[in-house]
């Protein structure tokens, strides 16, 4: 059975082909959203996943991300390191972080950790 050149092989004709073939050699545009970014009263490890995904998506965001940290009660080092990470990579790519409102559980827990500075950045009261 002879081969067939490469030129004579039929593209493939679904709609993920065509739609990768659309999209070459065009920009990505940046999300716009910014917004609020609230968090809940449990932050540990076992909703440390959610809190990630829902940060990714933000990272790259042009406007101001405001961090609603008014209803946490209790929170955990990994989520302290996510939300400090956050905060690092947005500022260091010139994306402004704000902070709102502020719950004491946080506040403690920043300041036991040594990441008062980092938030402080945002707004946050010391």
């Amino acid at each position: 059975m002879a081969k067939t050149p490469k030129a004579m092989k039929k593209r493939p004709s679904t709609k993920a082909a065509r739609t990768q073939r659309s999209t070459r050699g065009k920009t990505r545009r940046r999300p716009v959203r910014g917004g609020a970014l609230s968090l809940q009263a449990e932050c540990t490890l076992a909703e440390a996943e959610g809190l990630q995904l829902r940060l990714a998506k933000r990272l790259h965001d042009v406007k101001p991300v405001t961090l609603e940290l008014g209803a946490v009660r209790r929170i955990d080092t990994a989520t302290m390191q996510l939300l400090a990470a956050f905060v690092r990579d947005r500022t260091a790519s010139e994306r402004p972080v704000r902070v709102g409102q502020v719950s004491p559980t946080f506040l403690e827990a920043a300041r036991l950790l040594g990441l008062g500075p980092v938030f402080a950045n945002c707004g946050m009261p010391a």
